[in-house]
């Protein structure tokens, strides 16, 4: 009796060990499952981030060349001794792309910097709203968030004089605002390069901190470089300097 006992036992030990193994076998084939479905999430989420990140550069880099080449084509036009009304209809949609991709630029800069970039607001609006009358004259109004907005009847109702006298007048809204996207445009195709480069290895924090950028385009010498959160300074573009 005691034999039977003594065996009955071990084979309930033997039994009890069994399970605890199986039960222990599937914790771990579920836990090691849970840590690389969520180490698949971060890698997922983090390649996601910096997609978007570049997507935004080069959208930014992409609007501000065509706002620089709206500049230049409007300018073209006022050369000419005699004006088609051809060539008025063209200047006015070289004015409506114009302002489609400030707002792209605007837009874009805004997110990512991760709200209202202060360079835009104050290099770019700054420039806007000094020839604001001249803009609403022709159509265009600046909105309380800083884009664009085009009355298309007003524009198109517009006296063509009018139009080259905002947009293409020596030392006018278009010259200035030219050079500010230009730079813009530079440094946005610097920084999608330099995004590149860093994304994925252990150098990317010190990203904020990199001098890549620090006197680039200081010819330009009138402005303190104290923007900080913008994309064009401190964390994104480190000590972009391009207004000195």
């Amino acid at each position: 009796m005691n034999i039977r006992s003594t065996r009955s036992n071990l084979a309930r030990a033997r039994m009890i060990r069994s399970a605890r193994r199986s039960r222990g076998s599937r914790l771990y084939s579920r836990n090691n499952s849970a840590s690389t479905n969520n180490t698949n999430k971060v890698n997922s989420s983090s390649s996601t981030t910096k997609s978007k990140q570049i997507a935004l550069y080069e959208k930014v880099e992409k609007s501000a060349n065509a706002v620089t080449n709206s500049i230049k084509n409007m300018l073209e036009i006022a050369k000419k001794t005699e004006i088609t009304d051809k060539d008025k209809q063209k200047m006015i949609s070289e004015v409506k792309d114009f302002v489609a991709n400030y707002n792209n630029v605007h837009s874009a800069s805004n997110e990512a910097a991760g709200g209202s970039d202060p360079y835009f607001e104050v290099q770019v609006g700054k420039v806007t709203t000094e020839y604001k009358a001249g803009l609403e004259k022709i159509g265009i109004t600046i909105s309380k968030s800083g884009e664009l907005t085009v009355d298309s009847k007003k524009l198109e109702a517009a006296d063509f004089e009018d139009i080259k006298s905002v947009f293409c007048k020596e030392e006018g809204y278009g010259t200035e605002i030219s050079e500010r996207f230009s730079a813009i445009q530079e440094s946005a195709a610097s920084t999608v390069n330099l995004l590149d480069r860093l994304y994925g290895t252990s150098t990317y924090n010190k990203y904020g901190n990199t001098s890549y950028y620090g006197g680039n385009y200081g010819s330009y010498g009138d402005y303190d470089n104290t923007y900080g959160g913008s994309i064009y300074n401190g964390k994104y573009y480190g000590n972009y300097n391009s207004w000195g």
